[in-house]
């Protein structure tokens, strides 16, 4: 069953808060504590003029008297149950049942209710029941509207279609255990304030539990949860769209086995985390990510402290684009599948990754398939031996500055790359990659590219993009000018910092890129700017080495006047095996024999 959009219920809920607004025929009866000696509730003493309530009233606690009454022997079938605006803070023990159990009246959905107007915090030692007349017409809510509530007996619902909480500014905690009979119509649905679920409900609550509004539900205990129904109507659901900004935190180092549905959030609300774990939390129930609408497409999933291990299935139940944001100073292990194919019909879902804050996020799977562009914007992704092939269906890749993506663990020792690019993709960016890294043909180097928080529009800049570790491209490295200028490495034009050796293989290009500078700066302007008519050279690759001398084996056609030319040489003696870019004016034989006299090597790069 769907949660019903905030708008829609908020007005009803708070309708029926007041006082506990009551049914038409229902008594309304007031705890006073009477002389305060007895504290049962059977005692008509303790009841303004000496009643008791009976079956179906509506009942108050009010005053400071007696605040620790006790259910043995009364008549516990209420119709609400409120804790009065001036109420102490009152304790209700026992271990019979208290039960709510709701008359149906199409005017008041939601009559049935538990409410604190109080600014106390209100216990209840006893077990609370809501009960409904018939299954599918059944509301009941739970309101701390001006003070917390603690549930320490258990708290069931019977033949309840729906009970929702809403606390704005309050705690409500659910110490004892939450009892649902698992049906797909019933649920608990949650719209604001902090919500602990602080017992092992995985053996008692079978049924679905929504995090709607602005709600945080805190999942404190292993099974909190509650059991782990393979099933998505029975499943904890996040809910986004365009208002929906809830919750779901996984704390104090626990295991939770129930799946989970995630709905995406539109532009607006994109930064509200809709799973956040504190703590060393592992998370064995399945994610499913589903989308309102093709604007709600922001899906975050973070890690503040510890470590959150992910080790079931990420799947996407619609055919659309979706943006699932890594985020967090805590670690994210993905040790499950996270895939962009649903089982329904096996239609591709395409995905789009971002890994956000200080953390590492560690692909450690085999099933990790997704076919969208991925962006580490901040901290580390990294890639195990397991998951060594995680990124082989993203066909862009950006590295921003100060971010990593480490491959090094990918085939340690083993073979002499651990990571390849392959031709249908491109890494770009400002970052590093820690690792043994090879280009195929028809794959691309794009030092300086960025890409926006959406992963959605790229642009070309300059940058320094850095690999630390070995590099052998057979493919294509974008070199891109910035200004009109042979310093600042980075800043005014591309570099590729390699910390291992280099080797250009027979396919390697260099692309030229000047789009950058203005039409009137460009080589190939209607009238050349002066600094063309003089020799420059920029270092492309900063290599720690490169055996054998190797150049790349082409560079890409750019138009200048005639007899003005690009070429590639390598560099020797303290620049050995860097790679440069040289521009000349007018080249010679008598030019070229100046460059080597001058410690370059001219390699097979040819000239343009």
């Amino acid at each position: 069953m769907r949660s019903l959009h905030p708008r829609s219920i908020l007005p009803l809920a708070m309708a029926a808060v007041f006082l506990a607004a009551s049914i038409a025929s229902a008594a309304t009866v007031v705890w006073d504590g009477g002389d305060g000696n007895d504290p049962s509730l059977a005692t008509a003493a303790n009841w303004v003029g000496d009643t008791l309530p009976a079956t179906g009233d509506d009942v108050q606690f009010d005053g400071n008297v007696n605040t620790s009454p006790v259910t043995g022997g009364a008549n516990r079938q209420y119709l609400s149950l409120a804790f009065n605006e001036g109420a102490a803070a009152f304790t209700i023990g026992g271990s019979d049942t208290i039960t709510l159990t709701l008359v149906k009246d199409s005017s008041l959905p939601y009559a049935n209710t538990l409410v604190n107007n109080s600014n106390q915090t209100q216990t209840f030692e006893a077990p609370v029941l809501f009960k409904g007349t018939s299954t599918n017409g059944s509301y009941a809510a739970i309101h701390a509207l001006s003070g917390d509530l603690v549930f320490n007996g258990q708290l069931s619902l019977n033949t309840l279609r729906n009970l929702r909480v809403v606390a704005p500014d309050h705690t409500i905690q659910f110490n004892g255990k939450l009892n649902a009979s698992g049906t797909n119509t019933q649920s608990m649905n949650i719209y604001s304030g902090v919500i602990q679920l602080n017992a092992d409900n995985s053996d008692t609550w079978k049924t679905r539990i929504g995090v709607n509004g602005t709600a945080i539900v805190q999942l404190n205990v292993d099974g909190a949860g509650g059991a782990s129904t393979a099933n998505t109507a029975q499943a904890l659901l996040v809910t986004g769209g365009t208002e929906n900004q809830g919750t779901l935190e996984l704390r104090n180092d626990t295991t939770t086995n129930k799946w989970i549905e995630i709905q995406g959030r539109w532009e607006d609300i994109r930064n509200v985390a809709q799973v956040r774990s504190i703590g060393n939390n592992t998370l064995q129930g399945r994610i499913y990510t589903t989308a309102a609408a093709a604007t709600d497409g922001y899906v975050n999933i973070d890690s503040a402290a510890g470590t959150l291990t992910l080790s079931n299935a990420i799947e996407q139940i619609q055919i659309r684009t979706q943006l699932i944001r890594f985020r967090g100073a805590g670690d994210i292990d993905l040790t499950g599948a996270a895939s962009s194919l649903c089982g329904v019909g096996g239609t591709n879902r395409i995905w789009k990754v971002a890994k956000l804050g200080a953390g590492t996020l560690t692909y450690d799977s085999v099933g990790v398939t997704y076919t969208g562009d991925t962006a580490v914007f901040e901290g580390t992704l990294a890639l195990t031996t397991t998951g060594g092939s995680a990124l082989a269906g993203s066909p862009r890749l950006t590295v921003a500055d100060g971010a990593t993506l480490d491959v090094s663990a990918v085939a340690p020792d083993v073979i002499d790359v651990d990571f390849t690019l392959s031709a249908a993709q491109t890494l770009g960016g400002g970052g590093t990659v820690k690792g043994n890294v090879a280009v195929a043909a028809g794959g691309s180097l794009l030092p300086g590219r960025t890409v926006d928080e959406a992963v959605a529009a790229y642009e070309d800049s300059t940058g320094s993009l850095s690999i630390n570790g070995d590099l052998a491209l057979d493919g294509t490295l974008v070199w891109s000018l910035g200004a009109l200028s042979e310093v600042n490495p980075g800043v005014d034009f591309d570099t590729l910092s390699v910390t291992g050796n280099v080797a250009l293989g027979e396919n390697s290009q260099l692309a030229l890129d000047f789009s950058l500078l203005d039409e009137s700066m460009r080589p190939d302007a209607a009238t050349p700017h002066s600094f063309w008519f003089s020799q420059h050279s920029w270092k492309v690759i900063d290599a720690g080495d490169n055996d054998g001398g190797t150049n790349f084996a082409g560079i890409s056609e750019v138009a200048t006047p005639e007899g003005w030319s690009f070429m590639t040489v390598v560099g020797t003696g303290e620049d050995a095996g860097s790679v440069y870019l040289v521009y000349v004016p007018e080249p010679s034989m008598c030019t070229l024999l100046l460059l080597a006299a001058a410690g370059w090597l001219v390699g097979r790069g040819g000239k343009r």
